[in-house]
């Protein structure tokens, strides 16, 4: 069975859920932790974060991190589908990188966001794809696909 084009179906899995599981390494050891996220059209991710946790320790200390993005209000007997993400995360500094993440993020987190944006205490983090993988019982039954690299790569 062909599948729908790859861009759609990451697109869909994406706004399929409002967070991501991600997975960090570093200085604290290991840690997951759920954060809301948005992507932008080369599916980078962006989440925001305060210093004073974990997962941003990590970060800190390497810079490695994985992600998994599923729907979790899956009803039983459908399909299951989601994304693996392996990539670098980068607390952003620059003005021009804040502006961009900021439009991406907040476009979707919308005006229930807007006292975070406010907040000097939250910081933006962008996660570039080094690798990505899809599943989805349709088209690929229990296989994890590795999704092109011209698909996500600039």
């Amino acid at each position: 069975m062909a599948h729908p084009s790859w861009k759609d179906l990451l697109t869909s899995c994406f706004k399929s859920t409002e967070f991501m599981a991600l997975a960090t390494s570093g200085v604290k050891g290991l840690w997951v932790n759920p954060v809301y996220f948005a992507w932008d059209d080369h599916f980078n991710l962006y989440f925001i974060s305060q210093f004073d946790c974990v997962h941003m320790d990590n970060i800190g200390s390497d810079a490695g991190v994985t992600c998994t993005i599923f729907p979790t209000d899956r009803p039983a007997g459908e399909h299951v589908f989601g994304a693996y993400v392996k990539g670098t995360a980068k607390i952003l500094k620059s003005e021009e990188d804040i502006k961009h993440a900021a439009a991406v993020y907040y476009g979707r987190a919308g005006k229930d966001a807007a006292s975070y944006r406010n907040d000097s205490s939250w910081h933006l983090v962008k996660i570039e794809i080094s690798g990505l993988w899809y599943f989805d019982t349709r088209y690929f039954d229990e296989k994890r696909i590795e999704v092109p690299q011209e698909i996500w790569r600039k």
